[in-house]
């Protein structure tokens, strides 16, 4: 176990490596890590176009996609859940940064001489989500995965249920 809390496995071979993407000897000799970016997979391959749709469907709705990503990165790349969020977090800030440059001079539809994008909003918000991002990273390194792993599924089922009873009554009022 590691400073970190994550175990590592010991190995001589990459036949010794449990998961599939891990090959021994990567990171330090004689511990399991994961596989450099070639030879690379179908499932890599599918995965990369799969992100790469499922990323860009995220960012013109404005949404992030964080959530999704992480899972993807998990499915189709075989990361574990410490890795992927950091993956996804790196993900999100290449999309952040394209839709600010694509949306920088764009005009307000209704207002006259205002740009899109509301700088006033964007001073109240930066704190907390740069102060967010400080406690989670803290999160991610103090709690073991499986804690991480169990707190995200959490997460996604409680906001899954809220989504579902805010469907339920915009159903209601149509």
């Amino acid at each position: 176990m590691d400073k970190h809390g994550e175990v590592h496995e010991t190995c001589l071979t990459d036949e010794d490596c449990e998961e599939t993407n891990y090959i021994c000897g990567v990171e330090r000799p004689g511990v399991c890590g994961h596989k450099g970016v070639f030879p690379t997979s179908m499932t890599e391959m599918i995965g990369v176009f799969t992100f790469a749709f499922i990323m860009a469907l995220c960012t013109v709705a404005g949404i992030g996609g964080g959530g999704i990503a992480v899972a993807l990165i998990i499915a189709f790349f075989e990361f574990n859940t410490k890795h992927a969020i950091a993956i996804s977090s790196l993900s999100i800030l290449i999309c952040t940064a394209m839709r600010f440059i694509y949306n920088f001079k764009t005009q307000h539809p209704e207002k006259k001489d205002v740009v899109l994008i509301d700088y006033s909003l964007v001073t109240i918000m930066m704190p907390t989500t740069i102060a967010g991002t400080q406690f989670g990273s803290i999160i991610l390194k103090t709690f073991p995965a499986l804690f991480i792993q169990l707190a995200l599924t959490a997460l996604l089922a409680v906001l899954s249920l809220q989504s579902y009873r805010k469907a339920l009554q915009l159903d209601e009022k149509e």
